[in-house]
């Protein structure tokens, strides 16, 4: 049964929060990546059902249903996140983040320390400002691009993604695979079915319904320094990532298991980023519900 909660905060913001998988299950957060937004695909939320796990979601600030708040950084998650699971009754949790929803889920692992049990990070990004990493090498151009204008400042980014979002909400999913999948590798093309991308569109809709603010935010947020320490993670963390990506190159994730302690990582030749976030669902749950398992 899938369930959305309106979370209000002290400060009066509103979170508003999907919680969906076995209602009396281990509970894992789910950080969604940039342009999305707390809506969970049906067959996540079955697989969750099926490992007996509890997963939950939101709309970070200015996306979806949740309230703006300008000028936050990756670490403010932290404090959302244990807002949401104080209010819906959660003491420890796992936590999932999804491309560049990967350093908000890192966030937790660090500044929740004694609630969060384990980080999933597929398809990650790794800071800017990351010691010896050249941050943008085979990125592809569309998306490098976006984070060029972030690292530049605020100005030119909400044209910018205000185009990119009247682009994504007007077309439809055979529109979207044709102009998109020229520019895919081949792992990417082959997921690439009317049925991914139908919910592929549902996500950034709903997080777009309310304007930009919150994808603006993001990018600002995930170029800006992090404000949390990675050294000093000291839960356990798996990291997958896909040799062919061009999203959240594989360098990412190699840089970020070089720093975090014991970090395990894992590397797939033949698959890229939309292959690895929607193809792998299954095995990223059952590592999760394990550690939640470890942890009672």
């Amino acid at each position: 049964m899938t369930r959305d909660h309106d979370v209000r905060l002290a400060d009066g913001r509103v979170l508003r929060t999907r919680d969906s998988g076995a209602s009396d299950g281990d509970a894992a957060f789910l950080l969604h990546e940039p342009l999305g937004s707390r809506l969970v695909v049906d067959g996540l939320s079955a697989t969750a059902i099926d490992a007996g796990l509890r997963l939950m979601s939101y709309d970070r600030p200015g996306y979806g249903g949740s309230t703006p708040k300008p000028g936050r950084g990756v670490a403010d998650a932290a404090a959302d996140v244990a807002a949401i699971a104080d209010e819906l009754g959660v003491d420890r949790f796992a936590v999932w983040g999804q491309s560049g929803g990967c350093p908000f889920a890192l966030a937790c692992a660090v500044l929740l320390a004694d609630r969060v049990v384990g980080a999933a990070v597929v398809s990650p990004l790794a800071p800017y400002q990351g010691s010896g990493l050249d941050w943008f090498a085979g990125m592809m151009d569309d998306v490098a691009r976006l984070h060029r204008l972030a690292v530049a400042g605020r100005q030119e980014l909400p044209p910018a993604l205000s185009q990119l979002a009247q682009t994504l909400t007007a077309t439809d999913p055979a529109q979207f695979i044709a102009f998109s999948r020229p520019t895919l590798p081949q792992p990417d093309q082959a997921i690439l079915d009317i049925g991914v991308v139908a919910r592929l569109l549902d996500g950034m809709r709903e997080g777009l319904a309310a304007g930009v603010e919150g994808a603006v935010e993001d990018e600002l947020a995930l170029v800006a320094p992090w404000g949390v320490d990675l050294a000093g993670v000291r839960v356990p963390v798996r990291v997958w990532s896909g040799e062919q990506d061009r999203d959240t190159p594989a360098s990412h994730a190699r840089w970020l298991a070089g720093v975090i302690p014991d970090a395990e990582l894992r590397l797939f030749a033949e698959e890229g980023h939309l292959s690895l976030v929607y193809g792998r669902g299954r095995e990223v749950i059952d590592w999760l519900a394990e550690r939640l398992r470890r942890a009672r």
